[in-house]
């Protein structure tokens, strides 16, 4: 797929969304999401599933997928999720991901 997505958690009151990129076909990547949402305590270390763990402990994952931006080259792809996150400031991606991201911004 090549893009640049943003997830939303569609249970909460405000708008609580991850940024990220793959090349990978865009329903096996929300799928990790969505099982990371659904099995917080396995998944403790990515944002969705901390985010699932914190706020909606035992709830269905409630997510919507959308693609921000397709770039087939791999560096424009991480630069375009670094300028994303930089400009959403996406509450579920976490410290160590926004340090990596914003090394193609520098």
């Amino acid at each position: 797929a090549s893009v640049v997505y943003q997830v939303v958690c569609k249970l909460c009151q405000v708008f609580v969304q991850y940024n990220g990129e793959t090349y990978r076909p865009c329903h096996e990547r929300f799928l990790e999401h969505l099982r990371a949402a659904n099995n917080p305590d396995s998944y403790s270390e990515n944002g969705i599933g901390k985010h699932y763990g914190q706020c909606h402990v035992g709830c269905v994952a409630s997510l919507e997928f959308n693609i921000l931006d397709r770039q087939q080259d791999v560096v424009r792809r991480k630069i375009s999720e670094a300028l994303h996150i930089f400009k959403n400031k996406p509450a579920m991606n976490d410290r160590v991901e926004l340090v990596e991201t914003r090394k193609f911004l520098v």
